[in-house]
């Protein structure tokens, strides 16, 4: 399974609701509350494909030090459905 490719962006919708699309103009959400939920929301793919990047160089075998980049690892599992 995979997501909807990015670059995602916010439309105004007025009264502070915004929604999030495609470059193409294809909805990725239903309505947002919030200007910063909307931009965080737009950053997913920008944000998954950064940890995806950093996660090549972490050694799950040697976790000393490493706690953060572990967390990082299973945030990306949960974003792609394949954690809980």
């Amino acid at each position: 399974m995979s997501h909807t490719k990015g670059p995602w962006k916010i439309f105004d919708c007025g009264a502070n609701m915004f929604s999030i699309e495609t470059s193409n103009g294809n909805h990725v959400t239903g309505i947002v509350d919030g200007l910063y939920n909307a931009y965080l929301i737009a950053a997913a793919p920008d944000l998954l494909e950064a940890a995806e990047e950093v996660l090549k160089y972490v050694d799950p075998a040697n976790d000393a030090g490493q706690q953060p980049l572990l967390r990082l690892a299973d945030a990306v599992r949960r974003a792609k459905g394949e954690l809980k």
